[in-house]
C-alpha cells in the first residue's frame, strides 16, 4: 500500500514538472530548394514562435500542429537569427545560422539577356527594370529575389499550386 502511494505522488510529481518545463523547440537543418530558404521546425502545444533578424526586426510565424516554417531569403552572406518560442511566462531561443548562398547571376547580366530577347522576340512582352529591390515582382507569376546586384533566386508562378523556383545555375541555364 505504501509503495502504491509513493509511486502515486511520484508520477503526479513528474507530471507536475513536466509542464513546468521550457517549451520544446526544434529546427531543421537542411532549407530545401524553394525561392526562400525554408526551416521546418517543431515545438511544444501553445507556444508561440517569433524569427528575429541580426539588425533584432521581429516577425512571427505562425504554428499549425506543433509545426511552424520560417521563411529566410537567400543572402551572399552568412545570417543568424534568433528563433524565441514563448509558452505562457517560459522561452526557449535558438540560433539559426543560415550558410552564405551562391548567386545565380548577377542582375545586370540577367537585365541583359532578358532585354535582348524582349527586344528581338515578339512574343515576350515585358522586360526588365533598370533596378530591382530584395524581393520584386517584376510582372504577376514572375519574382525575383536579389542581394545588392546579386540575383539569389527566380519565382514563376503558373497557378496557386504550380510554380518552379530556380535557386541554382544548373536549373537556369
Amino acid at each position: 500500500m505504501k509503495k502504491g502511494i509513493v509511486l502515486g505522488l511520484i508520477l503526479l510529481l513528474s507530471f507536475v514538472l513536466y509542464g513546468c518545463g521550457e517549451p520544446e523547440l526544434d529546427i531543421s537543418k537542411d532549407p530545401g530548394k524553394g525561392y526562400y530558404l525554408q526551416y521546418k521546425g517543431t515545438t511544444s502545444d501553445e507556444a508561440k514562435i517569433t524569427l528575429k533578424d541580426e539588425s533584432g526586426e521581429t516577425k512571427k510565424l505562425d504554428v499549425e500542429k506543433n509545426s511552424f516554417t520560417a521563411l529566410v531569403p537567400r543572402l551572399t552572406s552568412k545570417a543568424i537569427y534568433t528563433v524565441i518560442a514563448k509558452d505562457k511566462d517560459k522561452e526557449t531561443e535558438t540560433k539559426l545560422v543560415v550558410p552564405k548562398q551562391k548567386k545565380l547571376v548577377s542582375y545586370e547580366d540577367l537585365k541583359g539577356q532578358f532585354n535582348y530577347i524582349y527586344e528581338t522576340e515578339d512574343k515576350l512582352s515585358i522586360s526588365l527594370p533598370d533596378s530591382i529591390n530584395s524581393n520584386e515582382e517584376i510582372t504577376p507569376g514572375f519574382k525575383i529575389m536579389s542581394d545588392g546586384n546579386n540575383v539569389m533566386s527566380i519565382l514563376l508562378t503558373y497557378s496557386s499550386e504550380d510554380n518552379i523556383g530556380i535557386t541554382d545555375y544548373n536549373d537556369f541555364t
